[in-house]
């Protein structure tokens, strides 16, 4: 055990070191912190890319009145190197960072330029974030932090990820993904200087490590085979990334795309069983790429299959039509941006996005629950095929039947 700065007992992997300087501008001057209560948010097993910390931190002002508790949430770096590698944190980490720090306001501070009083609001609040305490560093260490509100204690929840999203969050989800992707788009429009330098100067290719996608290749297959209709299929199925370096975004449908729009990393509030608000979360290796990319594999990786199967169709239709209300909303030409050039712009994120979501769908949405972390247990092939279930293969032979029917499969 260790002891913080204000006093707070935790691990050595839960510390987060001077503490006040990261949240002096959000709790001011005049107060202090006089406790900090600190545990694990998530399980093992269902975050990888990071330590998610939970935060309760009890502030009075200088003279010992006026007491109240922050409940926040702390993101630290893994502390094995092989994830920190596997995650590229010293690119990924510092991308959060900016887009907290410097894409929010940027995108907040145009729509109120534009006249929106409601603006953007999908995100967590940032209250303060570094990647080292040697402030003339440029590495990320142990002593980054990100810290965010917890927006556990606000009313939002995960949907258990082996459920998935059912129409009425789906849609709520797509019209925040709309509003976030023509926002980007209308400020590269109106403000390319700005856009430039606190939007795409933040941007960067994360390329999946082939030594931990490619011995997985041959298990989807194997799945695909267990199809009549998939089955003639499966040969054309390529890895995650495999042609990553031929990817190239495109005009005009080129935004900030978050590229990791899965079940876990999206938050809902509900009332009475209705959703009513939507945050998403972990943007680590957000890109300059066209919006359909995070359409397909948010749909086709996250949504309940009965409703792709039902309503796929009208989804493309919901999420576009929001996308041309925001641009309309401020004040951009949408000439270029007709529903048939987004289906033209699907067909070709396929490429990229279909075993994106295949490889997601599988193994990771619908893969089996597990209390060890990833390092717990050694890659068995035979195993990790013996756990897919069959929700996981319904899934997987709908999606590759279903993006051949349409041309999207390569």
């Amino acid at each position: 055990m260790t002891e913080n700065d204000n006093g707070a007992n935790c691990t050595g992997d839960e510390e987060i070191r001077n503490l006040s300087d990261l949240l002096v501008n959000h709790i001011g001057s005049d107060k202090k912190i006089v406790e900090v209560q600190t545990s694990r948010l998530t399980a093992p097993g269902e975050n990888y890319g990071s330590i998610m910390l939970k935060l309760d931190i009890g502030v009075e002002g200088a003279n010992g009145g006026n007491r109240q508790t922050l409940h926040m949430v702390a993101k630290k770096i893994p502390t094995l190197k092989m994830i920190q590698e596997i995650f590229n944190i010293q690119v990924t980490y510092k991308k959060e960072v900016a887009f907290y720090m410097t894409v929010v306001p940027a995108l907040h501070e145009f729509q109120r330029e534009m006249g929106i009083k409601d603006v953007i609001d999908c995100f967590a609040k940032c209250y303060g974030a570094r990647i080292s305490l040697d402030i003339d560093s440029d590495e990320v260490d142990e002593d980054a932090a990100l810290i965010l509100e917890n927006l556990h204690t606000s009313g939002y929840k995960n949907v258990d990820r082996l459920l998935c999203f059912d129409l009425s969050t789906t849609r709520l989800i797509l019209k925040d993904i709309a509003n976030f992707h023509a926002t980007v788009i209308a400020l590269k429009l109106k403000k390319p200087e700005v856009f430039q330098k606190r939007v795409k100067a933040f941007c960067s290719d994360y390329i999946p490590m082939k030594d931990v996608v490619q011995p997985l290749l041959p298990i989807l297959r194997r799945v695909l085979e267990e199809n009549e209709k998939c089955k003639p299929l499966a040969s054309k199925i390529r890895a995650w990334g495999e042609r990553e370096d031929e990817r190239k975004s495109r005009e005009p449908f080129a935004t900030l795309a978050h590229c990791d729009l899965w079940v876990n990393n999206m938050m809902q509030k509900f009332v009475e069983g209705v959703p009513i608000s939507n945050k998403l979360v972990d943007f680590q290796i957000y890109n300059y790429r066209s919006a359909a990319s995070d359409v397909f594999f948010f749909l086709f990786s996250s949504v309940q299959l009965e409703v792709l199967k039902r309503c796929l169709d009208s989804l493309l239709k919901f999420y576009h039509e929001h996308f041309i209300s925001v641009l309309d909303m401020l004040k951009c030409d949408t000439s270029e941006f007709g529903f048939d050039a987004f289906l033209e712009e699907m067909k070709l994120e396929a490429e990229f996005e279909f075993g994106h979501a295949l490889f997601f769908s599988t193994l990771i949405v619908q893969g089996k629950k597990r209390k060890s972390d990833l390092t717990d247990h050694s890659f068995d092939p035979e195993q990790m095929y013996k756990d897919i279930n069959d929700t996981a293969r319904r899934r997987a032979w709908y999606i590759t039947f279903e993006c051949d029917r349409r041309g999207w499969l390569y």
